[in-house]
This record gives C-alpha cells, sequence and structure tokens, in this order.
C-alpha cells in the first residue's frame, strides 16, 4: 500500500523541519505501521552515520598556517581511514537494529514488553541527539511510564539517557520545564541513568566559546559514538529520539 507521506516530508520530519500538526500525524502513523517505520530508520539511518562518524573523529592540533607544507595526506587518510572503520561498524550495527524500529513508538512499545528470561535486566538506551521539545516532552513521557511499569511489576530495568548534539539541552542547567522534569525522574528512580558528550561539550567550548553547566546528576562519556557502540556490544536495546 503506497505511502501517504514521501521521503521528502520524512527527510523533514527527521531534521525536525516541520510544524507540530504534521509532527503528530507522523508520530501517529509511525505507531501503527511497521513498513514506514522501516522506511524512517532507513532514511535516519544516512543521518546517523555522517553526523556521529564526523562527531567521532577529533580535530588536528598545530596545523599549519596557509602558504605553508601541510601533512594533509597523512592527516586526510587518517580521517578518512577513521570514517570509514566507524561507518562500517554503524552500519552493520544499524542493520541489526533495524528490525526494532526506531524512536519514540517503539519506546511506547518497550513499555509493553516483558523479558523472556526470569530475572533478566532489561536495559534500554535512549539516545537523544534533538532539542525539540514536542520529541523531549514525549520520550521523557514514556520514559516515566515505563520506568513506573517496570517499578510496579518488580521488574529489573536499567534505563540510560545519552545526550548529544543538540539534545545537550535536555541535561545543561536552567534546561526549562523537560530538563526539570528529568531531574526529578532522576530524584525517583535510581535505575535511570543521564549522560552527555564530552566531545561535544568540548566542541562547543574550542568553535563557539560556549561552556554549558550540566545538570547535577549527569555524567560524562568520552563520545556518544562510543557509548552507542559499546551498550550494542552489552546488548542493550537503542532507541533514537
Amino acid at each position: 500500500m503506497p505511502s501517504e507521506f514521501s521521503d521528502e516530508q520524512l527527510n523533514a520530519f527527521i531534521d525536525n523541519e516541520i510544524d507540530t500538526a504534521d509532527k503528530q500525524r507522523i508520530f501517529e502513523a509511525l505507531r501503527r505501521d511497521e513498513h514506514l517505520r522501516k522506511r524512517v530508520c532507513e532514511l535516519q539511518k544516512a543521518h546517523d552515520l555522517i553526523r556521529m562518524t564526523y562527531q567521532s573523529i577529533d580535530p588536528p592540533t598545530g596545523y599549519p598556517p596557509p602558504g605553508q607544507d601541510r601533512p594533509a595526506p597523512r592527516f586526510l587518510r587518517g580521517v578518512a581511514a577513521g570514517l570509514l572503520l566507524a561507518a562500517g561498524t554503524l552500519l552493520g550495527w544499524f542493520a541489526h537494529q533495524q528490525s526494532r524500529g526506531d524512536g519514540l513508538p517503539e519506546l511506547a512499545q518497550a513499555i509493553q514488553f516483558a523479558p523472556t528470561t526470569t530475572g533478566a535486566t532489561r536495559r534500554i538506551m535512549l539516545h537523544v541527539s534533538t532539542d525539540d521539545e514536542y520529541r523531549l516532552n514525549h520520550m521523557l513521557e514514556e520514559t516515566e511510564r515505563l520506568l513506573e511499569t517496570g517499578r510496579e511489576n518488580g521488574e529489573r530495568l536499567r534505563v540510560e539517557i545519552l545526550a548529544n548534539g543538540p539534545g545537550l539541552k535536555l541535561v545543561k542547567k536552567s534546561a526549562g520545564p523537560a530538563g526539570q522534569r528529568l531531574q526529578r525522574l532522576q530524584q525517583r528512580y535510581d535505575n535511570l541513568t543521564v549522560a552527555a558528550c564530552a566531545q561535544t561539550l568540548e566542541r562547543l567550548r574550542a568553535e563557539k566559546g560556549i561552556e554549558l553547566e550540566l545538570n547535577p546528576g549527569t555524567t560524562l562519556v568520552k563520545s556518544a559514538l562510543g557509548e552507542v557502540l559499546e551498550r550494542q556490544r552489552q546488548g542493550w536495546t537503542y532507541i533514537r529520539i
């Protein structure tokens, strides 16, 4: 059955370039349409590969000024090799994750999921790379439901929220209603951890002179890419917001 949404519309949705009413329509369609979820995952895969591999590579230091000899070939070969390695790793990882879908609908579905192994700990990573208030509020609402349901059922559950890029808005001090709600959740649930990408913070300092002060209880990880891949190796369920 043909989809009511074009790739152009879905790309705009991924890039947060549509209004709230259109977002709501797509979110509702994603909840009921598995084929559409797979399409969005495929489109988002290309976005993630480019952004996360770029963020995983540190810029060179002590680079000579224009007009002088530069070690460009060696450096560029290193960058290319790093991008190819990271992209190849992520491509295989996304292929593994694709059957699980992507985003807020999957977080809602996770609430209904029961571990098949008695006593097993369910571990879920929520990767927040958006500053869109609509997505952040929905993510926090579903996360609270997930944590509360797990507590009521006596379930062994761990949830990690990882923020990078624009998603750091959620964990910075004086973050507004969404950040305050996240702090309340941290106080209520000791099985919820919150982490921020140190590379993004360093890049903000170096390139824009911005020093972000994070909320108490927010830990630092070296890079979002490394944390995501490590959690994947450990068997965590990954959901990108």
